[in-house]
């Protein structure tokens, strides 16, 4: 199976597990005061993020400005530096590293784990305060990601997508592949 339809796959089947949780949450939802909360949408009197009271327009939108551009920033560096330090830290083919000294790399990879754990750990228990507020930084969080993919695409070159070979059939009833070297590729041996 080729590697866009496997990628197809997964998607549909992540969206529809996705589609079948949120139904299941809706139609159990509790009637008590915490699950109104939650449920809740905007600024409220008995809305608390991290312990500080959101109850006016003015606070809750500089709350969601802040959290956004907190999402953004931790979905651009994630996608900029993990794969660098991935790359460099965890590739086994990798033996010398030349962009970096060993220490260098150690507190870079450190330093940016631990901002990273110390981000999400914050970002959850801000999340969990209010649906808003988490479809809110998943939003942000997208169109972040959404710019980071462009660019990291942009520096790469695609080739025409060739088609699953298809069968020829002789005039005797025999099914042959035709396998087609690429264009660039001198075929005679």
């Amino acid at each position: 199976m080729r590697q866009n339809i496997k990628l197809r796959y997964c998607v549909l089947v992540n969206a529809l597990l996705l589609a079948v949780v949120l139904a299941l949450v809706f139609a159990f939802a509790s009637d008590d005061g915490a699950a109104r909360s939650y449920l809740h949408i905007g600024p409220h009197d008995n809305l608390f993020v991290l312990g500080v009271r959101v109850h006016t327009t003015a606070r809750y939108t500089m709350m969601l400005v802040v959290l956004a551009v907190m999402q953004f920033v931790d979905v651009v560096a994630a996608d900029i530096g993990n794969p660098i330090l991935g790359f460099s830290i965890y590739n086994p083919d990798k033996k010398v590293i030349s962009d970096f000294s060993r220490t260098e790399l150690q507190a870079l990879a450190n330093a940016t784990y631990l901002l990273q754990a110390l981000r999400s750990a914050l970002m959850i228990v801000v999340s969990i305060t209010q649906v808003d507020i988490a479809l809110v930084r998943v939003v942000a969080g997208e169109c972040a990601a959404f710019f980071t993919i462009r660019n990291l695409l942009g520096a790469k070159q695609f080739g025409n997508r060739t088609e699953d070979p298809k069968p020829e059939i002789s005039s005797e009833g025999d099914v042959e592949l035709l396998l087609h070297a690429p264009a660039d590729v001198d075929s005679r041996g």
